[in-house]
């Protein structure tokens, strides 16, 4: 029987993504094909950050990309902007009294 899926390299072991249905200690063949680059993934998004974790566990990945090449701000300058953009009372309060002027 042949089938192709996806594993990780860690710890000097090939570490598949998904169970396998095989005895214990069954011999296969592994052929090792490096996904082109920018080909399109057919990882969900699940599988991606577990392989960037562990990417990162082991020192292989400095900071996890963002999606659309966005920038992670700072905890300090995510605070100043919610400071900045709030309306200054919870979103409750200012449905109540919305209502309260329309009836």
């Amino acid at each position: 029987m042949e089938r192709t899926i996806t594993a990780i390299y860690e710890g000097g072991y090939l570490r598949p993504i998904q169970s396998l249905d095989l005895p214990e200690h069954q011999p296969v063949q592994i052929r090792i094909v490096e996904p082109e680059r920018g080909a399109p993934s057919k990882w969900s998004r699940t599988e991606y950050a577990r392989a960037l974790r562990v990417l990162q566990r082991h020192g292989l990945l400095d900071k996890m990309p963002q999606p659309n090449g966005r920038r992670r701000i700072s905890e300090k300058r995510r605070r100043a902007l919610a400071r900045t953009l709030s309306a200054g009372k919870p979103l409750s309060e200012i449905v109540i009294e919305e209502r309260d002027e329309k009836a």
